[in-house]
């Protein structure tokens, strides 16, 4: 990746959407020039599965008129966003990349999807991703992997792996990731982006092909905090087609963005979250909450007693959900399905309906844990991953001279899938050139408050 983007490619969308709106930039000349830089670089990094060229030109041009005409949807408008290749777009294949689903093309726009276009985004392609959302490390596509901008050895991270490697690559300005065990986050804190896994329910997931029924959450995915909100205030809202979907009042989620961050109270967790950590990470998040602290953040020790139990329930669901999800691609071709994602997804079968309920008992009582905790903190802080990115292929991580599946890269994660609590990554200081992920967890529907404490960690960082 010799050749560097033109200036504006590398904006993020409130820069970007200043200029859109004053007509110092135009959405044609914007989606071209993206749609040049993807051609060149692409082949190599693997970010997109699939190019919208056509629509996406045909999309900016309309979108240009209508600004002529004194027409502006908001921030948004003109802006080249890409969506994982589970998110189902009209008349463009969605994948989830697989060969099972390599042909497949729907006839109707998921929820967030037509969400975007309504607001003015324009659809510049479908990413790449770890196969069927099954995996954290994303290297396991029918396509190919996709590559980490800041090691082109190293993983981008799963499952939304081509959708963080795009914005971190200026190969989108933003992109829409889902979430079942940390596949928005863990790939946000290895190609230094902010990734926010929401409150359970708040953005719809019709349309989009689930890995799993209870965990699944759909985010942003951003170069700036900033971004993250205002591509939230978009893809947030009731939805019937959903059933977990939440009827929440609509807000402004950059409300708070810039405001002080005195006297807020942040969890620092005694156990689990920092145990088994590389000790570089460690030293990181240690740095950053000193720097908190002397901007007037005030610091909790807390320690969360249901913690452990939690991550057991959590593989207890993900496995059970997964392989409820997809008994039908499993029946029909497993020979189209990578062996290790289907090894993975079988496991399900074994899952008693005894364990499951167990599983949903310790889910309720950390829930009750956690928001008892929230009356006394205003957010916990933790390390995003364990580890920093590892090679791609790889499948033993070293955390501190002991060798670790890659399941741990979501040991920090997926327990927040299993609560629904929202859980935000935002880059830290990166170490030897490799990113890592600073992790605040909040009460449900606190999305905003995260944002201002998000911005302020950002600000320390860059």
């Amino acid at each position: 990746m010799n050749k560097k983007p033109i200036e504006f490619l590398q904006w993020d969308i409130t820069k970007l959407s200043k200029k859109i709106k004053n007509k110092e930039l135009s959405p044609v000349e914007i989606t071209t020039t993206l749609l040049d830089r993807i051609n060149d670089h692409n082949p190599s990094i693997n970010s997109y599965i699939s190019i919208s060229a056509e629509a996406a030109i045909t999309q900016a041009k309309k979108l240009e008129s209508e600004l002529l005409n004194g027409v502006y949807r908001g921030p948004l408008h003109g802006v080249p966003i890409g969506l994982k290749d589970n998110v189902n777009v009209n008349n463009m294949r969605t994948t989830c990349a697989s060969m099972y689903y390599e042909d497949f093309v729907p006839d109707e726009d998921a929820t967030v999807t037509a969400k975007l276009k309504k607001n003015g985004a324009i659809i510049i392609g479908k990413t790449n991703m770890h196969e069927f959302s099954a995996g954290a490390t994303g290297d396991l596509s029918h396509f190919g992997p996709a590559k980490n901008p800041h090691n082109m050895k190293k993983i981008a991270g799963g499952s939304s792996s081509g959708s963080a490697s795009a914005v971190a690559a200026n190969l989108a300005f933003a992109s829409i990731g889902t979430d079942s065990g940390g596949s928005i986050r863990i790939p946000s804190a290895f190609c230094n982006i902010v990734g926010l896994k929401p409150t359970f329910g708040l953005i719809s997931t019709y349309g989009i092909k689930l890995l799993t029924a209870t965990l699944e959450h759909v985010g942003p995915m951003t170069k700036t905090v900033k971004d993250n909100a205002l591509l939230l205030n978009t893809i947030v809202g009731y939805d019937k087609k959903d059933p977990y979907s939440i009827n929440f009042k609509k807000q402004d989620y950059t409300r708070y963005i810039g405001n002080s961050i005195k006297d807020l109270i942040i969890g620092i967790p005694n156990n689990f979250f920092f145990d088994l950590v590389q000790e570089d990470i460690k030293i990181s998040l240690d740095e950053t909450i000193k720097d908190l602290m002397d901007i007037g953040v005030k610091t909790k020790r807390v320690t969360i007693n249901t913690i452990e139990d939690l991550v057991v329930a959590q593989q207890i669901i993900i496995t059970a959900e997964s392989y409820s999800m997809l008994q039908k691609e499993l029946r029909d071709a497993p020979e189209k399905i990578n062996k290790e994602v289907r090894d993975f997804l079988v496991r399900g079968a074994n899952i008693q309906a005894s364990e499951y309920l167990h599983a949903l008992k310790i889910k309720h009582r950390a829930i009750d844990e956690l928001n008892s905790l929230f009356k006394r903190i205003d957010f916990l802080l933790a390390p995003t991953t364990p580890v920093f990115p590892p090679y791609i292929g790889q499948r033993l991580l070293d955390i501190n001279g002991e060798e670790y599946p890659t399941h741990m890269l979501t040991h920090l994660t997926g327990v927040m899938n299993t609560t629904g609590f929202p859980s935000i990554s935002i880059p830290g200081d990166s170490i030897n050139d490799l990113p890592l992920g600073i992790q605040l967890v909040g009460k449900p529907f606190s999305e905003a408050k995260i944002y201002q404490l998000a911005y302020v960690i950002e600000k320390i960082h860059f």
